[in-house]
């Protein structure tokens, strides 16, 4: 041990924290398939671009927000792939069909709900330093607006709950 280690002793506290993570994406009309890749978001690039280890500490909570109104009601089928695809799925039967997909709806008659999503096969959780054999998580899903129009607008917003490790190099040229 060195002199440093041992005068300050275990510093791992001063660095090593949980931050809890919002993200977004707005899907436009009334039955309308998506994805979107987890590590392509500026609230996550943030803490990949400045900490040394971040990863994915738990399950992702889910909601969506859609139009409100009376005659209005917003329903997301939502499921984590591992980023290995070329093509995403395109219809409703696809997206129901995946593993571990979840339900998330927002009307005026029902309160919005957070589900939590639990990972497909072959989806690394750690997002800095990346895994060998897993891939990257990307969210996938189906939002179908009842009563909706082409120009519709879901929120769908990812909670995400991250362990960052350490300060890493920032490059600043």
């Amino acid at each position: 041990m060195s002199d440093a280690q041992q005068l300050l002793g275990d510093t791992k506290e001063f660095h090593k924290r949980t931050v809890k993570v919002p993200i977004s994406f707005t899907v436009i009309g009334k039955k309308t398939a998506f994805h979107f890749k987890i590590l392509d978001r500026p609230a996550i690039q943030h803490y990949v671009n400045n900490y040394r280890i971040v990863r994915i500490s738990g399950p992702i909570q889910f909601e969506a927000s859609g139009p409100v109104s009376s005659t209005l009601a917003s329903v997301a089928i939502i499921a984590i792939c591992p980023d290995k695809y070329d093509t995403w799925p395109t219809e409703l039967e696809q997206v129901n069909d995946l593993e571990g997909r979840v339900r998330v709806k927002d009307s005026l008659l029902v309160p919005v709900d957070l589900k939590s999503q639990g990972y497909s096969l072959e989806v690394s959780t750690s997002l800095k330093p990346r895994s060998v054999g897993d891939y990257p998580p990307v969210v996938v899903g189906f939002v179908s607006v009842a009563s909706g129009t082409d120009t519709s607008e879901t929120v769908i917003t990812a909670h995400i709950e991250l362990e960052v490790d350490g300060v890493g190099h920032r490059k600043t040229w």
